[in-house]
């Protein structure tokens, strides 16, 4: 059988935008139906009149059905200098997460540089601390943290509900991963409960955008490069020849090891020290190899105190952890006994393999 007589494939469907025309589509049939039944009813009263016609009114505007277009979206990205990937998502369903994440997974799979912004209708502490958080902003939170991409939340609510029982939240944010310099900012500019959310993205940013990287080295392979690419000392004759002789040095080393480094994401959950007790570890650390070369009794006096408050700080730190770890759980999900039983589990302990002759 020839391969070119196979009929073409069917188009793929989008199951949430045709769940989504066809709520609007019913919504639609049934107001009109409500209007037309409206009016034929005849109002109930003393003096019987003959009913007449209804006759068109072009000075009353009339309510429009239809849906609202994707340019009123309350969300925008803009970028300046280099081109990079732009995905808008809708907010996932209130019932169900499932597909939440891996939607994600689907939209940033082999992108360098990519940003997702929309209504994500997912609420946690960490960019909504004044209200409550649900699971798709639990299950964005644990994604972000793990994948090692950046969550862009504005600091002004982003949806102010018209009803009074409701409470303003921040749920309009933006996904990136390879951009780590982005501001949001909410305006309220429109009469609608959403708020339009500007996105600025600076694309001069060198850092790092996962925090969770570790950068490998093979020195060896740096002096190799180094030693190839730098032939001796350069002639200088003048200010302009010092500085080109710095530039090139400059690029040389950077060059060298980028091309002798590679990085490693660590997947897994880790934990933020803050800078000030980083800063302490590296004193104390200073004053334990001081100590060791000097018996000076007033270092062993300072190191022992350093010791308290870096073991103070970081005890501080679990404790805070597990605090959030506790307000994310629910009853509804187990979540909540999956945390006990990974607390209370016991490593297990594999006895020494002996054989006739002992180990």
């Amino acid at each position: 059988m020839n391969p070119l007589n196979k009929p073409p494939p069917q188009p793929k469907i989008n199951y949430w935008e045709e769940r989504t025309r066809k709520r609007k589509e019913a919504m639609e049939a049934e107001k009109l139906n409500s209007q037309a039944s409206s009016s034929t009813q005849v109002p109930a009263g003393n003096n019987i009149s003959k009913p007449q016609p209804n006759k068109p009114q072009p000075n009353k505007p009339k309510p429009q059905t239809q849906p609202e277009s994707s340019s009123s979206k309350p969300t925008q990205a803009s970028p300046f200098s280099t081109p990079s990937d732009n995905s808008k998502i809708p907010k996932p369903p209130t019932q169900t997460t499932q597909n939440f994440i891996p939607d994600l997974i689907k939209i940033f799979r082999g992108k360098s540089q990519c940003i997702v912004v929309g209504d994500f209708n997912a609420k946690h502490k960490a960019w909504n601390p004044r209200g409550n958080g649900n699971k798709a902003g639990t299950a964005l939170h644990n994604y972000a943290r793990s994948s090692g991409n950046i969550i862009s939340a504005p600091s002004d609510f982003t949806r102010i509900p018209n009803q009074t029982n409701y409470n303003a939240s921040i749920i309009d944010l933006g996904l990136s991963c390879g951009l780590n310099n982005i501001t949001a900012e909410s305006h309220y500019e429109l009469s609608s409960d959403h708020n339009p959310v500007h996105f600025v993205i600076n694309f001069n940013s060198h850092s790092s955008h996962l925090h969770n990287c570790k950068i490998i080295t093979n020195w060896n392979k740096y002096q190799d490069i180094l030693s190839s690419t730098i032939a001796g000392n350069p002639t200088i004759n003048n200010e302009e020849d010092i500085e080109d002789a710095i530039n090139s040095l400059n690029y040389n080393i950077h060059s060298a090891i980028n091309n002798s480094s590679k990085f490693k994401s660590m997947k897994q959950d880790f934990t933020l020290v803050p800078y000030p007790t980083r800063i302490k570890i590296r004193e104390k650390n200073r004053l334990r190899k001081l100590w060791q070369h000097t018996r000076y009794p007033p270092l062993k006096t300072e190191l022992n105190r350093l010791q308290r408050e870096i073991k103070r700080d970081l005890s501080y730190i679990k404790q805070r952890e597990w605090d959030d770890a506790l307000v994310e759980c629910n009853h509804s999900d187990n979540s909540l006994h999956k945390l006990i039983a990974r607390a209370n589990k016991k490593p297990v302990t594999y006895p020494p393999l002996l054989g006739f002759q002992g180990l």
